[in-house]
C-alpha cells in the first residue's frame, strides 16, 4: 500500500492494546520516539484514519466482532482509495490453519502477521522491524507536540529579580520552542544555558475531570534564535542536568496533547456503526 516516502514520519495506530502490551509495548515505542496511539473502540478508527490515511495501523482482534468479523473489518479499508497509503498489520496468537485463514483469506497486511505466542518482546522486535522497514519515522528524529493554544504550557526562570517567562509553542523530549518579545533580545543568546528555569503544563487525566499541574525544574540551553516579525523564535534544548524523570513527565504530556487533539478531531463524525460479522465482503 504506502509505497511512497513519508518524509515527516507516520502515526502508529494499535487497536485493542491490553493493559501488559501497552506498558511493555507502547510505551517502550513512545521512548524510541514513534508517534503512537491506542486506540480502544474499533468504531472511531476509520475516521481518525480518513483524517491520517498514511498511517500504519496494527489490529489486535478481540470479543467487538467474530473472527470473519475482524477479516470484513480490515479488508473494507482496501475498498477506499483514501486509504490505498494505509499500512495494515495483525497482532495475534497462533490458531488452527482453518481459524486462520478467516483473517487471512484475500487480505493484504503489508504491516505484518504479527504472533505473540514467542513472548512480547520477541513480538515487539518483530513490530520495530515493520516499523523501520515502513519509514515510521521518516526524516523526524523526535515526536512533537504543537502547544500554540495551550496558554498553561510556559518555561520560566529568573534573571536577577526579573521573571522571564513565555509561552511554549511546540515541546518534544529534547526540546521546546517559545516566541519572546524582540525588545527582549538582549537578555538571551546562542549557547546561553539556564540552569535553573522551570516547565509549566498542564495534563487532564482520562474520565477524571481533574487538573493535573506540573512545574518542574528544567535546564536549558538556546540553540538558535530568528527574528519572526516582532518577536524571536527561541529554540531551547533540554541540558545534561535535567532529570530523567522530567524527561518522562514531558513524553507524557507530548502524548497527551497528540491524543487529545487527535480525539478532538473526530468528536462530531459519526462512530462506525456498520455490523461486519455479517456484512459480505
Amino acid at each position: 500500500m504506502a509505497n511512497e516516502k513519508v518524509f515527516m514520519g507516520r502515526k502508529v495506530f494499535f487497536l485493542n492494546a491490553p493493559t501488559g502490551f501497552e506498558k511493555a509495548v507502547i510505551d517502550s515505542l513512545r521512548s524510541m520516539e514513534y508517534e503512537v496511539y491506542s486506540i480502544k473502540d474499533y468504531r472511531v478508527l476509520k475516521e481518525m484514519l480518513r483524517l491520517n490515511p498514511d498511517s500504519i495501523v496494527f489490529i489486535i482482534p478481540t470479543t467487538a466482532l467474530n473472527f470473519r468479523g475482524w477479516r470484513n473489518f480490515i479488508k473494507s479499508f482496501e475498498n477506499e482509495t483514501i486509504f490505498s497509503p494505509l499500512d495494515v498489520g495483525i497482532i495475534m496468537r497462533k490458531m488452527n490453519p482453518e481459524r486462520e485463514s478467516l483473517f487471512l483469506d484475500g487480505v493484504q497486511y503489508d504491516a505484518g502477521l504479527i504472533y505473540v505466542d514467542n513472548g512480547i518482546y520477541d513480538a515487539m522486535r518483530k513490530i520495530v522491524a515493520a516499523l523501520d522497514r515502513l519509514n515510521a519515522k521518516g526524516i523526524r528524529k523526535y515526536v512533537r507536540a504543537d502547544c500554540k493554544s495551550e496558554k498553561s504550557a510556559e518555561i520560566y526562570w529568573f534573571k536577577g529579580e526579573k521573571m522571564l517567562k513565555f509561552n511554549i509553542i511546540d515541546i518534544s523530549s529534547v526540546g521546546v520552542a517559545a516566541l519572546f518579545p524582540a525588545r527582549l533580545q538582549n537578555d538571551i543568546f546562542v549557547n546561553q544555558v539556564i540552569s535553573s528555569a522551570y516547565i509549566n503544563m498542564e495534563i487532564v487525566p482520562d474520565g477524571t475531570g481533574l487538573v493535573e499541574r506540573n512545574q518542574l525544574p528544567i535546564e536549558l540551553k538556546i540553540s538558535a534564535i530568528k527574528v519572526v516579525g516582532e518577536n524571536l523564535l527561541v529554540v531551547f534544548m533540554y541540558g545534561n542536568e535535567t532529570a530523567i524523570s522530567v524527561i518522562k513527565k514531558i513524553r507524557e504530556y507530548v502524548t497527551y496533547i497528540l491524543n487529545r487533539n487527535l480525539y478532538a478531531s473526530v468528536m462530531n463524525l459519526p462512530l462506525d456503526n456498520i455490523d461486519y460479522n455479517v456484512l459480505g465482503i
